[in-house]
């Protein structure tokens, strides 16, 4: 697993989140204010999701409202988290950055080494 170095660009996900590491080689391709998504030309993709509200008001609820395959439970900086594979292929992992700010980040295969460095690098403005 690849760790997050202090040269690493800070990549936006959203108004207030973003991520402190991104894998090299990938470059923003699209997205809107609550979803990034980066893609290289060898075709890797990591794309990050934030859900706000009612979705997202506690574990319980944000959790019923994720798709995981084969799901196994996990943590992120110590938030219970799930992390298994997309319905649409690939990797992912969600969790709860506190109430009413759910994250997900779903991985192309290749980067699937990387998933837990990128929702380590994870960061949320104060207050948030």
């Amino acid at each position: 697993m690849a760790v997050p170095g202090p040269a690493e660009t800070v990549a936006v996900v959203s108004e207030r989140l973003w991520l402190t590491y991104l894998p090299g080689g990938l470059v923003r391709t699209g997205g809107d204010g609550g979803t990034a998504r980066f893609a290289s030309a060898a075709g890797g993709f990591v794309e990050a999701r934030v859900t706000r509200g009612a979705a997202a008001l506690d574990w319980a609820r944000f959790r019923g409202g994720i798709a995981v395959r084969d799901a196994r439970p996990t943590a992120v900086r110590g938030r219970p988290a799930v992390a298994g594979r997309h319905p649409q292929g690939g990797r992912m992992i969600a969790w709860l950055e506190r109430p009413d700010t759910g994250v997900s980040i779903r991985v192309s295969e290749s980067l699937g080494g990387e998933l837990l460095a990128l929702a380590a690098s994870i960061r949320a403005a104060v207050g948030d």
